[in-house]
């Protein structure tokens, strides 16, 4: 199990890449970051799930390369990479891509929809809710969605990834205040309390799974 999950998350590259002493967090945030879980393979995976879509919110987009790669998909979208002021000043200009510096535990810019890709799972439960519920008000009962990219465990499955799933799980305990990979029912309760009685859970061939989230 060991191998098979160092391999899968490509422990060796980041240890690699990095050139010198390395620690736990910063293997946690080159896993995260790596080429096998790349913007443009959720983009192709998720691509039907952006149609309709006249704008949408990166919360915790970092520089913006996410947003940018959805709008590039699909240049109907107006785009708006959301992150802390200091993270978003040293982000690129990106066509189609608006920057805005802010605090997603305080509000989040309106939308037709809010994406947040491995940022959830870096949080407590109350945490979560508050950032939920600030979704919530961004988007529209009606139409308005909130797309996660996170990790649902599923314990009895024996899919693929299950373990290396378990391993995220134990580096965000060590690696975060509160922080973990959740099962369906965690995020049933999870998104709930944050205001989105309906959801629905989209399985790709990677690590993390897609869920869209529904105020109505």
């Amino acid at each position: 199990m060991a191998l098979k999950c160092a391999v899968e998350l490509r422990f060796a590259d980041i240890i690699n890449s990095h050139g010198g002493p390395i620690t736990l967090s910063q293997i946690a945030d080159g896993i995260i970051n790596s080429p096998s879980l790349d913007i443009p393979y959720l983009a192709q995976e998720y691509k039907n799930g952006f149609d309709c879509l006249g704008s949408l919110v990166d919360v915790g987009g970092g520089t913006g390369g996410m947003i940018a790669e959805i709008v590039k998909a699909h240049p109907y979208i107006k785009g708006t990479n959301f992150d802390l002021p200091h993270v978003v000043a040293t982000a690129p200009i990106r066509e189609g891509v608006s920057h805005v510096g802010g605090n997603m535990f305080e509000s989040i810019p309106t939308a037709d929809a809010i994406f947040m890709k491995w940022v959830l799972h870096d949080w407590s439960d109350e945490h979560c809710i508050k950032i939920l519920k600030n979704c919530r008000k961004a988007i529209s009962e009606k139409i308005g969605k909130v797309i996660i990219v996170d990790i649902v465990l599923e314990k009895d499955n024996n899919d693929l990834f299950d373990e290396t799933r378990m391993v995220f799980d134990l580096l965000l305990m060590a690696h975060t205040s509160g922080g973990k990979e959740r099962t369906e029912l965690e995020w049933r309760k999870l998104l709930e309390e944050g205001g989105f009685p309906s959801y629905k859970i989209i399985k790709i061939p990677t690590i993390p799974s897609i869920i869209e989230a529904y105020p109505m």
